[in-house]
């Protein structure tokens, strides 16, 4: 039996391959190092996963779905600023509590894998996130501003640099408003 604390076999698997998917890109990790890396038997992936796209995809639905509950928490206010801050805290809350997951949000190409229920959900999220940052009108396009605001904030995971969610707010709406 498993105490409350130790991962489930699925959680271990699903952290082994964040961990290697960010390391070394999808295409590089295997599945025999995502098992290794689990402390399981190959065929006990294979069991849960009929291969390596099927892990991915749902290991993507994982952390789409935790990105979703960040997103839904926060609460802009009416101004563009207070909109703007909300959803970049709202991504800073994801990377502070979820590292491996933010840098597999932004870092990977998700579509090779992912099936077409998650191509939709995708593309819905990229759409929402692009419709928010075009509504704040800002100086570069809703798409610069994306790539700037989530390239900022994964740089810092990836640096490991501790980051002030008031400071990089002010530094992007400065960056971004008009």
């Amino acid at each position: 039996t498993r105490t409350m604390s130790e991962p489930t076999i699925e959680e271990r698997i699903h952290a082994a391959a964040l961990e290697l998917f960010n390391e070394r890109g999808y295409g590089a990790a295997t599945v025999d190092e995502i098992a290794r890396k689990a402390g399981v038997g190959v065929g006990t992936l294979y069991r849960r996963w009929p291969d390596k796209p099927a892990l991915a995809n749902d290991l993507y639905t994982l952390v789409l779905d935790r990105a979703t509950e960040y997103r839904e928490r926060s609460r802009p206010g009416r101004s563009r600023k207070s909109r703007f801050e909300a959803l970049v805290r709202s991504f800073i809350d994801f990377a502070n509590d979820e590292p491996q997951m933010l840098l597999f949000l932004v870092g990977q190409p998700h579509h090779a894998y992912l099936d077409a229920t998650n191509r939709r959900r995708q593309d819905a999220k990229d759409g929402e996130v692009l419709e928010l940052v075009a509504d704040l009108e800002l100086t570069a396009t809703p798409e610069l501003a994306s790539c700037m605001t989530l390239g900022t904030i994964a740089h810092c995971v990836r640096a490991g640099v501790p980051i002030d969610g008031a400071d990089v707010c002010r530094r992007l709406w400065r960056a971004l408003a008009r």
